[in-house]
This record gives structure tokens, C-alpha cells and sequence, in this order.
């Protein structure tokens, strides 16, 4: 039996790493975060703890659409919290994380100065995580 022909599959999401109690940033942000979870608490997935608190806000698209329309839902969202966003700066890492799965090591995307001019004044940084995968690697 063949697997079906492989798509691209793109997502990204806000995440705020560091120390302490998630629901302090959940508190300052002022959005009910998709994921949280505090340092030292059981891993969901794998056998462990988790190192560090982790505060996750996804896109809510789904991931057949482009990675740059993930990264402006995001940036839309968190710019109508920009002070509360920019507050977090200097007590946790505040990150977009772009997550992308192709079926050939030919891929690319780009970002717009105006996105990256938005996720600087808001004190984000970018993390680009890419898999480049064929049909049975495929992740579903």
C-alpha cells in the first residue's frame, strides 16, 4: 500500500520560557494560555520533568495554512497587548516558534520587515524548527 502524496505542514506559536508559576504570565498577559506547564512538573509525552515553566499561545489555524499567516495571526494578537508582552521581557525568554514538515529539502519562507519590526518592539525573538521529511516519515 503507498502512502499518499506528502504536504507541507506549517505552524507557529508564542511561547514565554523561564521560572516560576505559568499563571503569573497567564495573569500578566491577560490571555488564557493553549499549553502551560511549571518547572518540575511530570512531561505529558515523555518519562521526566519539564525543565523550565513554558506558557504556549498557538495560531489557531490550522497547519495547511502558509507559516506567514500564522506569524501575522499571532503578532495580531499579541500587539493589542503589547505593554503586557513587552513587560515579560526581562524576567523570560519570549519566543514565535515556526515549526515546518516538507517532503523535500527544497522549502523556504519570508518574513516581512514589518514582521520582524513587530516581534522586535514587542522583545520576541524567532525559532525556526524544520523537518524535512519523506511520505513514510510523515507525522500525522
Amino acid at each position: 500500500m503507498t502512502s499518499s502524496p506528502h504536504t507541507d505542514r506549517e505552524y507557529a506559536y508564542f511561547c514565554v520560557t523561564g521560572y516560576g508559576d505559568y499563571t503569573l504570565i497567564t495573569e500578566r498577559i491577560g490571555l488564557e494560555p493553549s499549553e502551560a506547564w511549571n518547572a518540575g512538573e511530570p512531561r505529558r509525552r515523555v518519562p521526566g520533568n519539564y525543565p523550565c515553566t513554558k506558557w504556549i499561545y498557538k495560531s489557531g489555524l490550522k497547519d495547511t495554512h502558509p507559516m506567514t499567516v500564522h506569524i501575522e495571526a499571532l503578532l495580531d494578537a499579541l500587539d493589542q497587548r503589547a505593554q503586557e508582552i513587552r513587560s515579560l521581557a526581562p524576567d523570560y525568554d519570549l519566543i514565535i516558534v515556526c515549526v515546518g514538515e516538507y517532503p523535500s529539502s527544497q522549502h523556504g519562507f519570508h518574513l516581512t520587515k514589518s514582521m520582524i519590526q513587530r516581534a522586535a518592539y514587542l522583545g520576541i525573538e524567532f525559532d525556526f524548527d524544520m523537518y524535512f521529511v519523506s511520505n513514510e516519515e510523515h507525522i500525522s
